[in-house]
């Protein structure tokens, strides 16, 4: 599921960046554990890799600090933080101040975390996880896709469930929610 969450955030980050850089913060050793940010992948989800700023730090703390930081620079079109938290009271101060640099410089946030859910001042938080792909002709995979679901949402707007299907071509979401597994 976290590489559908870490596929599903590239494509978001790419929608909400526009032309302006992602800074892409990472724990260090999420690269043993999960593997490296691969170019070409990135690019399937509308990246420009040379748009890309990668930082790794060495714990969560650092990686939110730094997310924090890179909030407060309007040049900047998506901070998108990979940590992998420990459950702490500091994590709801820590995701407030996120929230509040975003909403004050204009600069998206998108938050990728593995395990269960802690307390956060996220504006929405998504569970994200794989879902079958179409096939292409000789079987082939088709475009990656996601069920996603909203499992809560400050502005009130109801939960629920989609199937979507990211097109690399029009850099969008495709709704394949009426199609069954």
């Amino acid at each position: 599921e976290l590489a559908s969450a870490t596929g599903f955030a590239a494509a978001l980050a790419s929608l909400l960046a526009g032309h302006r850089p992602i800074l892409w913060v990472r724990q260090a050793f999420l690269d043993v554990e999960t593997g490296c940010l691969h170019p070409p992948g990135l690019a399937d989800f509308g990246l420009d890799p040379s748009s890309i700023l990668l930082v790794r730090t060495r714990d969560a703390k650092a990686a939110f600090k730094a997310g924090w930081e890179a909030a407060r620079c309007r040049a900047l079109g998506v901070v998108l933080i990979e940590p992998k938290p420990r459950k702490s009271t500091a994590q709801l101060s820590t995701s407030r101040r996120l929230v509040l640099a975003s909403q004050d410089f204009g600069v998206g946030i998108v938050t990728i975390m593995s395990g269960p859910p802690a307390a956060s001042a996220a504006l929405t938080r998504w569970l994200v996880r794989p879902f079958p792909s179409r096939m292409l002709e000789a079987f082939a995979p088709g475009a990656p896709s996601f069920e996603v679901s909203l499992l809560r949402n400050r502005s009130g707007v109801a939960e629920g469930v989609w199937r979507l299907e990211w097109d690399r071509e029009c850099k969008c979401f495709a709704d394949r929610s009426a199609t069954n597994r």
